[in-house]
């Protein structure tokens, strides 16, 4: 998926769990001063029969031993997948991503219905050419993982293969030296044979041979793991155009097998030595104790070299049918966490607005009852204030009856005889009606005119009815007091 350039270190720390055939591994590390810290450590022995107790044994063990609970990452035994190592003619990754969908067909004898796959490009030997790790695996074993997993309620970042750990290892411990070194990694049901060369894998083989043989019948099984071995770098040669390697490096179990590091460089006429990976790490946890006999057939070095470069684990082999289930929950969860916060803000909003109607009706009651209260004082107040107003219009001398008639008669022309005058005080504005006779229609509106340039006088109006008067010309005029 990418070239074998490491990516940034991951700070945090890294749980990682292997099931086997016999051996449930798991293992929790994180980058310490001068290395790799193991911080918890869980190992089980199983039987293929005693399988079905796997889920409530991890389920128990992350509680006992407080693995944290972020998402893991899964290693499956190289014994289990189908690993081919292609070198395909070019450097473009989306190139590359056809040319192998195209050898998965013809990798496998099953359908792609019936296998899930992914691949890891290596770097590359020769120039417009790239070297790709392809792995494949039956879906049945990946569901039957899944299923345990699932049941003890882990939650798993990516499915990788023990090989990848294996190749983090070699890395970081072998460094890139330019020397060919085959590795080979006992672990208690099979070995995992490697060949290396500038920190890139050029060929990898599981071999049935494991140190649960190799402890109970040294004598038969160390010849059929030597010629395993041998015929391994036969095959590395055969398919990396002749490469041969110079040493062989025992990791895993094998430290624990008394000379079978002297008997494998005899028989393979190779420089050999043993590096035994737990010895690769600053710290252990004390329990379990990893020299205990019955720990001593079990290999540590995939789970630890995942531990040691867990932001370059590409491979994930998570089937397509986990993902879509995965990203359904998740958009029900985002559903479900939007619909609560909808409800959520209904209901705030309708207590809000209960509340509120709630204080106002409240409020409104309150001022209804004050209003209730002051009406007696309300009254009061506005009776005195009627007679302060009467008072105070009687006591203008302006508007008194004899000042008005007075004014009246001032502005009477000498055509005009007047029979009444009338005065309403109690209006709002006073009202002043003058009944009269006069000569002729311009004789009234001469009187009007004079009445509406008085300063007393406002709204002057002839309200005469027609055909009152006979020969005489009577009228009615009605005005307001200018107050």
């Amino acid at each position: 998926m990418s070239s074998n350039n490491p990516r940034k270190r991951s700070n945090g720390p890294s749980v990682i769990i292997e099931i086997g055939n016999d051996w449930l591994k798991m293992m929790q590390a994180e980058s310490a001063r001068g290395g790799l810290s193991v911080t918890r450590l869980y190992l089980q022995k199983f039987s293929s029969s005693g399988g079905a107790g796997l889920p409530q044994s991890i389920s128990q063990a992350i509680k006992k031993f407080k693995f944290s609970r972020i998402p893991m990452i899964a290693c499956l035994p190289r014994q289990v997948v189908n690993v081919r190592m292609l070198e395909l003619p070019s450097s473009d990754p989306n190139e590359i991503a056809d040319m192998v969908d195209l050898q998965v067909g013809k990798q496998t004898p099953y359908s792609k219905d019936e296998i899930v796959s992914d691949y890891k490009i290596l770097g590359s030997e020769r120039e417009g050419y790239s070297k790709v790790m392809l792995v494949i695996v039956q879906r049945g074993v990946l569901r039957q993982r899944f299923s345990v997993l699932e049941e003890a309620g882990v939650d798993v970042q990516r499915m990788s293969v023990s090989s990848e750990g294996l190749l983090n290892w070699c890395r970081q411990s072998l460094g890139g030296a330019d020397k060919v070194t085959a590795v080979l990694d006992v672990d208690s049901f099979y070995s995992d044979f490697a060949v290396m060369t500038k920190g890139s894998m050029v060929f990898t083989r599981s071999i049935l041979v494991g140190a649960n043989q190799l402890i109970e019948d040294y004598e038969n099984w160390k010849d059929k793991l030597a010629r395993e071995v041998k015929q391994s770098i036969e095959m590395c040669q055969s398919e990396s155009h002749g490469m041969a390697p110079v040493r062989l490096v025992i990791s895993g179990a094998g430290a624990n097998i008394p000379d079978l590091n002297e008997y494998l460089g005899g028989q393979l006429k190779l420089s050999s030595n043993i590096k035994d990976s737990v010895g690769t790490v600053t710290k252990v946890p004390a329990e379990p104790s990893l020299s205990d006999p019955k720990y001593q057939a079990v290999s540590l070095t995939a789970l630890i070299g995942t531990a040691m470069a867990p932001e370059n684990m590409e491979l994930n082999l998570v089937p397509d049918s986990i993902l879509l289930r995965r990203s359904l929950i998740q958009k029900a969860k985002t559903l479900t966490a939007f619909g609560i916060l909808v409800v959520t803000f209904l209901i705030v909003t309708s207590f809000y607005g209960t509340l509120k109607f709630y204080f106002k009706r409240d409020t409104l009651q309150k001022i209804e009852k004050e209003i209730k209260d002051n009406e007696p004082t309300v009254r009061n107040v506005k009776k005195m204030l009627e007679i302060i107003m009467v008072d105070r219009d009687r006591k203008d001398v302006r508007f008194t009856m004899v000042n008005l008639i007075s004014e009246i008669h001032k502005l009477v022309p000498a055509s005009i005889t007047l029979d009444l005058i009338g005065l309403d005080l109690e209006k709002e504005k006073g009202q002043v009606t003058i009944n009269g006779e006069g000569g002729s229609v311009e004789d009234v509106q001469t009187f009007v005119n004079s009445l509406e340039r008085a300063l007393l006088f406002k709204d002057v109006k002839d309200t005469t009815k027609k055909g009152e008067g006979g020969a005489v010309f009577k009228f009615q005029i009605e005005c307001a007091l200018e107050k």
